[in-house]
């Protein structure tokens, strides 16, 4: 999906979870980790290759700003 839209993939996480987080849909460590990624790789856009509810994008978005949200 990224690579057909232009977008340069610069890392990625993959996370099991018996079910997603309803707060964020990432766990707490995987989300830590997504965030101290930033220093690192200089990412400006995060892409979510599932569908999250509206409140888990507006908490993501929460602490991933000024990045974007892609779901």
């Amino acid at each position: 999906m990224a690579e057909s839209a232009g977008v340069k993939v610069v890392g990625r996480l993959i996370q099991k979870l018996a079910s997603p987080s309803k707060i964020h849909y990432l766990g707490k460590g995987k989300l830590e980790e997504l965030v101290k990624l930033k220093e690192t790789l200089f990412y400006d856009a995060v892409i979510i290759d599932d569908e999250i509810s509206p409140q888990q994008q507006e908490n993501l978005e929460e602490i991933l700003e000024p990045e974007s949200l892609i779901a």
